[in-house]
């Protein structure tokens, strides 16, 4: 029997749809089927190192009637903060000028009215450690707080490449308490491990610690590092820092 070309044509069109139809919906189900007999699993760790940069930022202010003035007795301050740092053993070239500042001191009224008091200098300086000076800490404090400086703050950082260091060992070790936990887990269900499905790792953290010095007293308020004065010098020992990483695995069970 002959049959009537456009019913042909009818007929190729069904079949088509519906052969598309079965691949979408196989489609669709293939990545269900992935997640099938599955376990989902966060593995978390934890490294620390000591600190191996080391920044501190001194604070040089003089008050005077006039800016020359106040210019000048910051300068001899500066100079011999300066000088007391050499002759402590730090390079020169890891001495510099974080900014400075020449400004008109005034004192307001209640009425709104100002006063000019005079004028002030500011000159914060930083000096640069490297990780073999990690113990000179101290004596970089002793030898602004004699010339006359104040302490802003020191900072205790990893390098980048030391955090990046830290950071892939942080990653291998989470990895490895993910795969540690899904084979405890796949014991207890009478299963075992099967191929990784899917994998993400999450930020690693990483905190820098800050110790402060507000005041010439060589008191330095911290938080999580000892400081204090030992004879006629200051003793300041960081705590170490920590890299935090996360990663999530999904695994086949079988």
């Amino acid at each position: 029997m002959k049959i009537d070309k456009g019913v042909q044509i009818t007929l190729i069109i069904t079949i088509t749809v519906v052969v598309l139809v079965v691949l979408a919906i196989n489609s669709l189900n293939a990545p269900y089927d992935d997640y099938k007999d599955t376990l989902n699993i966060d593995g978390s760790a934890t490294v620390s190192a000591n600190p191996d940069l080391i920044t501190v930022y001194f604070a040089v202010e003089t008050n005077a009637s006039d800016a020359v003035t106040a210019k000048d007795e910051n300068s001899l301050i500066v100079d011999e903060l300066i000088s007391n740092l050499v002759s402590a053993g730090f390079d020169k070239k890891n001495i510099t000028t974080e900014n400075f500042n020449v400004y008109e001191d005034y004192s307001w009224g209640k009425d709104g009215t100002r006063k000019l008091l005079g004028y002030k200098v500011n000159h914060n300086v930083k000096l640069v450690l490297d990780s073999s000076q990690y113990e000179m800490v101290g004596d970089a404090v002793d030898a602004g707080i004699d010339a006359g400086a104040l302490v802003n703050y020191i900072s205790f950082e990893l390098s980048d490449k030391l955090r990046n260091s830290l950071k892939a060992d942080a990653l291998r070790l989470a990895s490895q308490d993910a795969r540690n936990k899904a084979d405890a887990v796949a014991e207890g269900l009478g299963k075992s491990v099967g191929d990784i499905v899917s994998v993400s790792a999450n930020d690693f953290s990483y905190r820098p610690w800050l110790a402060y010095e507000s005041s010439p007293s060589k008191s330095v308020s911290d938080n999580g590092a000892e400081a204090r004065v030992v004879a006629d010098g200051t003793d300041i020992v960081p705590s170490s820092r920590e890299v935090n990483a996360q990663v999530g695995v999904t695994f086949k069970l079988k």
